[in-house]
């Protein structure tokens, strides 16, 4: 569907571009030789006014520009990804990042403590907000793939939504059977 040569490995960053998702800094990694990055930026819906320079003069960028994907080009593109590229500046949780363990694939971000969480389990890599620390983290995840990849899919039976439901289900009966403590006023 997408057209991806096959004998490279495929890192995907997706996402509305801003510079707090890393857009800012895709262009400067030096991707090793068999990786290629996959952008597909959406419209910067948080600050219009960042203009990023987005052109990616980088022949081992692909910028699909589709802007918003429908459900299943989402899903096939990032199966066709072996990693999920998450250069954030801030984060307090990451969309892009579940989706893609998902699908099963492993994830390079930057060193904040939420991708911090999921790569001490093994599921992904993380590193420096830097060019050079992204590239060196595709170099670290494709030496050890198959490890992560086998982590990832152990771990993303537990994001189906049949478990997800469950789980949500034993949480609200174990809120409504827990007596609720009355206070009393002195």
């Amino acid at each position: 569907m997408f057209s991806f040569p096959e004998d490279k490995r495929i890192a995907l960053a997706l996402g509305f571009r801003t510079s707090t998702k890393g857009w800012d800094i895709l262009e400067k990694i030096k991707v090793p030789e068999n990786w290629l990055i996959v952008v597909n930026p959406s419209k910067n819906q948080y600050n219009p006014k960042e203009k990023l320079d987005l052109r990616f003069r980088n022949n081992r960028i692909v910028n699909l520009n589709k802007d918003a994907l429908e459900e299943g080009e989402l899903s096939t593109l990032i199966y066709a990804s072996d990693a999920t590229l998450l250069p954030y500046r801030v984060s307090s949780a990451s969309g892009v990042m579940f989706d893609g363990l998902a699908h099963g694939v492993p994830f390079v971000a930057s060193d904040l403590p939420f991708f911090k969480e999921f790569s001490s389990m093994g599921l992904g890599v993380t590193v420096k907000r830097k060019p050079d620390a992204f590239a060196e983290g595709l170099v670290m995840l494709d030496k050890e793939y198959k490890t992560y990849a086998d982590r990832v899919n152990r771990f993303k039976e537990k994001l189906r939504w049949d478990v997800v439901a469950k789980k949500h289900l034993l949480l609200y009966n174990r809120v409504l059977c827990t007596p609720i403590a009355t206070a009393t006023v002195p």
